[in-house]
Formats: C-alpha cells, sequence, structure tokens
C-alpha cells in the first residue's frame, strides 16, 4: 500500500455509493480528492487512522465520471468538504449531506433510530403495517446495531405469516441477543399488534435496507 497521506491534504468530492430513498438515513464512505493533484481521487476500500489516509485505490477524472455513470459513486452537486480526522460523512431522509464528528454523527442517527422506533410502536397500535415496516426500515439504516426494530419487523411477519422475513429477522439478530430473549420481545409486540385496531394493510414489502450495507470502509484498530 502506497504511503499515508495527511487527511488535512484532501478534500471530500462525494461518496462510494449511489443511494436510493429506501436506504436512509445513512453512513457512507466519502470519496477523497488529492489538494496538490487535483486529478487524484481515492475511493474505498481505504484505512483511516491517526488523520492519515492509507490508499491504493487511486483514480483520476476520467475514471471516476465513469463510476459515476454506472452509479458506483455519487458525486456533490455542493462545493467540496474539508477532511477532518474522526470524522463521518452521513445522508439524511431528505438527502442531505452531514460532516460531523464521529460522536455527533452516531448521536444523531441514534435520535433518529429512536425516533423510528417510536413511530413504529406507535403504529403497532393501530395496525399500520405500512408505517411500522417504513419507520424500522429507516431505523436500521441509522443504527443497524440495534434489535427493536428486528422484532418489530419478526412480529408483524409472524401476523402475516411471512415465514422468510419471520426467519430473516432472527437470523439478523445475530449474537447481538439471546434467541429467548429475541422471542420475548417479538412476543411482547404480538399482543400490541393482537390487541390493535386493524388498518388497511398492503401486501408486505421487501426487505429494503440490509444492515451492515453501510459499512465500506476499513477503519484501522
Amino acid at each position: 500500500m502506497p504511503d499515508p497521506l495527511p487527511i488535512f491534504q484532501v478534500k471530500i468530492v462525494g461518496y462510494a455509493n449511489k443511494l436510493t430513498e429506501s436506504m436512509l438515513p445513512t453512513v457512507v464512505p466519502p470519496v477523497f480528492r488529492s489538494i496538490a493533484n487535483p486529478d487524484h481521487f481515492f475511493l474505498p476500500p481505504y484505512v483511516l487512522k491517526d488523520g492519515h489516509l492509507w490508499s491504493d485505490q487511486k483514480r483520476d477524472a476520467r475514471e471516476l465520471r465513469q463510476l459515476e455513470e454506472r452509479g458506483d459513486v455519487t458525486l456533490f452537486a455542493e462545493p467540496p468538504l474539508e477532511a477532518k480526522p474522526d470524522y463521518e460523512l452521513w445522508i439524511d431522509s431528505e438527502n442531505q449531506r452531514h460532516y460531523e464528528s464521529n460522536s455527533d454523527a452516531e448521536e444523531a442517527l441514534q435520535a433518529i433510530a429512536e425516533q423510528c422506533i417510536s413511530e413504529a410502536e406507535e403504529a403497532l397500535k393501530t395496525g399500520d403495517y405500512t408505517t411500522a415496516k417504513n419507520a424500522t426500515r429507516k431505523a436500521m439504516c441509522a443504527n443497524d446495531r440495534l434489535i427493536e426494530p428486528l422484532a418489530i419487523r419478526a412480529a408483524i411477519a409472524q401476523k402475516e405469516n411471512e415465514l422468510g422475513q419471520l426467519n430473516l429477522m432472527f437470523h439478523l439478530v445475530g449474537s447481538r441477543s439471546t434467541k429467548a430473549g429475541f422471542k420475548l420481545m417479538v412476543a411482547g409486540y404480538e399482543e400490541i399488534l393482537a390487541s390493535a385496531t386493524t388498518c388497511a394493510r398492503p401486501a408486505a414489502d421487501l426487505f429494503t435496507c440490509h444492515p451492515m450495507h453501510n459499512i465500506a470502509l476499513q477503519r484501522a484498530a
């Protein structure tokens, strides 16, 4: 791998993904442009550590345009961002960019996830499955480590006899909860559904936001 480049010697001109509404909000891996050599761009996978960038994925402007045309990168219409150490780039539900310290970004996304979980829980009380699913999808995009959205989706899948979705939710929980503990959480949401005032229920939507999809760069320990 080439020698590290100080993070202050690059700017952020976009990110390495093409996002749809169903994938937001989410953290995204930046596309960096060299300040000294503006025709040099750095794409993930790369390593960010101690205020430096390690990358062997260097591209020129022509290659970057080709990647954009293929939908592999999104370039900002706005001015580039000054790259900073220990900062995170994320895109909100309105497709607006945010570049904040790791702690501030985590706090903002956690707040979004918690709000979405509350919206999903309220929707369950009226049997509004569509709103509940949309809210849990956003919650999982904002923070893919939470298990409440998975439990809500599992309860809905159980109610709709969608066994594939139900099994998927149990699989996605992984080691974050015991099987027995997750079953208890799902059962609690099933009780809410059982006493809900039922709304019209369209066909079940697909699970469109895979947890961990936003892990696209390598961070050194």
